[in-house]
C-alpha cells in the first residue's frame, strides 16, 4: 500500500496528472478568493481512497505472484463524517461500511463494528472515543467501542422512528427522527428513551424532516431543519435559541439543506445540496461566504451530504502561496461527481479578514470616509467612566437627561464611530407620531436613549447579543423599519426616502444625502461628482438597513462577489464606459453597480453617474441600464 503525504501532495499548486481519471487517490486543488481577494478558504482536493498501484506496482506482482494486485479499498458513495482524535469516520451507504481515513497519510481501512450486516447512513463519536453508528438495516443507532464490540443501542418501538443523525449532548444521545419530524432523546449509558424534542411544523422549535447536528462551542446543538429550509441552534435542554439561514437560492439560503458542522472558531458550516455549496455563517447567522458550487475545480461540488471540521490544519502554516495561513481543515462528502472527500483549508483570523474585507477601514477603500473604529465601552464593565463620572466609591453616576444627547454624539458623531441619521430633538408626538408611552423622551423630544436601550449593557456580566448589537428597543432583523412602525402610522405617508434628493426648485437637499453620507456633496445639483463618497457603512449595509435583498437570478448572488476577470474585461470592452456606469467597489458587485441610488438630476445629465434606464419598469427600480443590456454588459452573449 502506497501512502502520499497530503502536505507534500498539495503544495507545488499544480494538478496532478490523476486528477481528471476515475481511478481513487488525492486530487490536488486550487485556491478560491472571495471577499476582495483575500484567501479565505481553499479547496485542495479530493480523497477518494487509497491510492492506485504503480505500474512498478503492477509488474512486480505479476512477476513475483502471477496476478495483479487487488484493487485497492475505495469509496462508494460517502454520506456522513466524523472526526476521531484526527482521523476522519466516513459513513459510506454504497458498500455499506464505515472507513477510517489518515489524512495525514491518505490511508484508508474498514471499520470492523459488531457482527451483524449494516447499512450506515450516520456516524458520531462520543467523548470517550465509543462510535455510534445510525444504521437503517436495524432502524437504530448502534453504539461500538474501540474494539468494535457493541455496547447499547438506541432504538424505539412505541411510535414511528427512522433515524437520519445521532450526537451526544452531555451524557444524552440525541436523534433525529425523520420519520416523527422531532429528536428522540436517550440515555447515553442504558439506552433508554427518555424525552422528545419539538414536533412536525415550522415554528421556531418545530422541525420538517430534521437531518444532521454539530455541537457549537458553547454547548448548544445545531440541527438542520430541511424542509423548512434552516438551521436551528438549541440549547442543551432542547430549548429554540435561534434560526440561521432561510429558504432562498442566494448565499445563506438554502433549498435541500443536509449536514452541519461548527468550527472551532464557531463558524457554522451548512452543506446545502439544493444550491450545491457549503454555506459559512458566523455565530450569530451572518452568511460569511460560500463555496465549493460546481465548476470551481478539484473542491467543486454536486451532491453533497456529511460534513466534518478538524481542528489541525490540513496544510502547515507557509506552505501554501501568498499570505494564506490554514487555521483548520473542512471534509464534505460528494456522492456524485467523482465520489470522495472534498477537502478545504479555512483561513486563519477568518473574522479579522472577513471584517477588514467587507467592513473596510476609512483609509483603505474610500479615502473621504473617515468613520475610524473605538473601542466599544458599551460592554466593558471597566470602561464606564468612558460615558460616567465616577463617585467616591469608584460607582458611576447616572447621566442627567438632558445631558444624553451630548455624550452619545461625543462618539457617534461620524467620526470616531458611526453616527444614525435618524433625528434627534423632534418632538415625540404629532398628528403623525406616536411614541410609545414606556420609551423615554427628553422634555417630550427624541433622544438617543427614545429608541437606543442603553441600560442593557450595565450589569457587569452583560456581553455583546448575538443579534440588536445597537440595543433598539424594538427589533426584527428580518424587518428592517419594524421599529420605525413603533412611532409612525402604518401606511407610506410619513416615510422620507433618501432617494428624493432634490427640492421642488430642482435644488439639492442635503438632509437626505446625509441618510447615506457622512457630509453633503460639495456640489450643487446637476454637477459631475467632484468628492468620495464618504458613506455612512460598508456600502451593501447601507443599502440593507431599509432593504432586503431580492431575488437574484445567479444563486450565488451578485452583491460582493469579486468579479471574474473574463467578466471585466467584457465590462472595459468599449473603453470603459460600460464600467463607469456599472461602479464596482474594488472589483466587487455591490448594490449599486446595478441600482442607481440618486435621482434624476442629481448629476449632470449624459455623465456616467446619472445613468438610467430608458424602459419605465427598469428605470422604476433604478436600473442603471434596461434589464437585458443591464445583464449583457457582463455576460456577453
Amino acid at each position: 500500500m502506497i501512502a502520499v503525504c497530503l502536505c507534500a501532495a498539495f503544495s507545488s499548486w499544480v494538478n496532478c496528472a490523476r486528477s481528471g481519471s476515475a481511478g481513487p487517490g488525492w486530487q490536488r486543488g486550487q485556491s478560491s478568493y472571495p471577499q476582495g481577494g483575500t484567501p479565505i478558504v481553499v479547496a485542495l482536493g479530493n480523497f477518494r481512497g487509497n491510492p492506485l498501484p504503480t505500474k512498478t506496482e503492477t509488474e512486480l506482482a505479476v512477476f513475483l505472484f502471477g496476478v495483479e494486485p487487488e484493487d485497492p479499498l475505495g469509496l462508494s458513495k460517502p454520506r456522513s463524517l466524523a472526526m476521531n482524535q484526527g482521523h476522519l469516520l466516513i459513513c459510506d451507504s454504497g458498500v455499506g461500511a464505515v472507513f477510517d481515513a489518515d489524512p495525514t497519510s491518505s490511508s484508508l481501512r474498514e471499520l470492523r463494528l459488531g457482527d451483524q450486516p449494516m447499512h450506515p447512513v450516520a456516524v458520531d463519536v462520543a467523548a470517550n472515543g465509543d462510535r455510534l453508528v445510525v444504521d437503517l438495516a436495524t432502524r437504530s443507532v448502534r453504539r461500538f467501542d474501540a474494539t468494535g464490540s457493541q455496547l447499547v443501542k438506541y432504538s424505539r418501538s412505541d411510535g414511528a422512528f427512522r433515524p437520519a443523525d445521532c450526537l451526544c449532548v452531555g451524557a444524552d444521545v440525541w436523534v433525529t427522527n425523520v420519520a416523527a419530524h422531532q429528536i428522540d432523546v436517550f440515555d447515553g449509558s442504558s439506552g433508554t428513551f427518555k424525552r422528545t424534542i419539538g414536533a412536525r411544523g415550522s415554528a421556531n422549535g418545530q422541525f420538517g424532516m430534521p437531518l444532521g447536528m454539530a455541537l457549537t462551542p458553547k454547548g448548544d446543538v445545531c440541527v438542520v431543519d430541511s424542509l423548512n429550509g434552516r438551521v436551528q441552534v438549541l440549547n442543551e435542554r432542547g430549548e429554540w435559541l435561534r434560526n440561521i439561514g432561510k429558504p432562498g437560492n442566494r448565499a445563506g439560503c438554502f433549498g435541500r439543506p443536509k449536514d452541519v458542522a461548527v468550527g472551532p472558531d464557531g463558524v457554522i458550516f451548512v452543506v446545502d445540496a439544493a444550491s450545491q455549496r457549503v454555506h459559512a455563517f458566523d455565530e450569530t447567522g451572518q452568511i460569511l461566504l460560500a463555496f465549493g458550487e460546481p465548476g470551481s475545480g478539484a473542491g467543486a461540488l454536486a451532491m453533497p451530504n456529511g460534513i466534518a471540521v478538524s481542528d489541525r490544519p490540513q496544510v502547515a502554516d507557509g506552505s501554501m502561496r501568498g499570505s494564506f495561513a490554514p487555521a483548520y481543515s473542512v471534509y464534505v462528502a460528494e456522492q456524485l461527481d467523482r465520489p470522495g472527500i472534498r477537502v478545504y483549508a479555512w483561513g486563519q483570523g477568518i473574522e479579522r479578514e472577513i471584517a477588514d474585507a467587507r467592513r473596510p477601514a476609512s483609509a483603505d477603500r474610500n479615502s473621504s470616509q473617515r468613520v475610524a473604529k473605538v473601542t466599544s465601552p458599551h460592554w466593558a464593565a471597566s470602561r464606564c467612566n468612558a460615558c460616567h463620572s465616577l463617585d467616591a466609591t469608584q460607582r458611576p453616576k447616572p447621566i442627567p437627561a438632558e445631558s444624553v444627547n451630548d455624550v452619545c454624539l461625543s462618539c457617534h458623531d461620524g467620526e470616531k464611530a458611526h453616527a444614525e441619521p435618524h433625528p434627534i430633538g423632534r418632538m415625540a408626538k404629532t398628528e403623525l407620531v406616536a411614541t410609545p408611552a414606556d420609551w423615554p423622551t427628553v422634555d417630550n423630544r427624541i433622544a438617543c436613549i427614545t429608541c437606543h436601550d442603553i441600560q442593557r449593557h450595565c450589569s457587569a456580566t452583560a456581553q455583546r447579543p448575538l443579534t440588536n448589537g445597537a440595543m433598539l428597543r424594538f427589533f426584527d432583523e428580518e424587518k428592517p423599519i419594524a421599529l420605525c412602525m413603533q412611532c409612525h402610522q402604518a401606511d407610506d405617508g410619513w416615510r422620507i426616502s433618501p432617494h428624493n434628493q432634490l427640492d421642488t426648485s430642482g435644488r439639492l437637499k442635503s438632509d437626505s444625502c446625509l441618510f447615506c453620507h457622512t457630509s453633503a456633496p460639495l456640489a450643487a445639483a446637476g454637477a459631475t461628482p467632484n468628492q468620495k463618497p464618504a458613506l455612512r457603512t460598508d456600502p451593501e449595509r447601507v443599502c440593507l438597513s431599509c432593504h432586503t435583498k431580492h431575488w437574484d437570478y445567479f444563486p450565488g448572488g451578485h452583491v460582493e462577489r469579486l468579479m471574474p476577470p473574463e467578466m471585466l474585461q467584457a465590462l472595459q470592452s468599449d473603453g470603459g464606459r460600460k464600467a463607469r456606469q456599472l461602479p464596482l467597489d474594488q472589483g466587487r458587485v455591490m448594490c449599486y453597480t446595478c441600482h442607481n441610488p440618486h435621482e434624476p438630476g442629481v448629476f449632470a445629465a449624459g455623465s456616467a453617474a446619472a445613468a438610467r434606464a430608458s424602459a419605465q419598469d427598469d428605470a422604476g427600480v433604478f436600473l442603471r441600464m434596461n434589464r437585458a443590456e443591464l445583464c449583457i454588459a457582463c455576460h456577453p452573449k
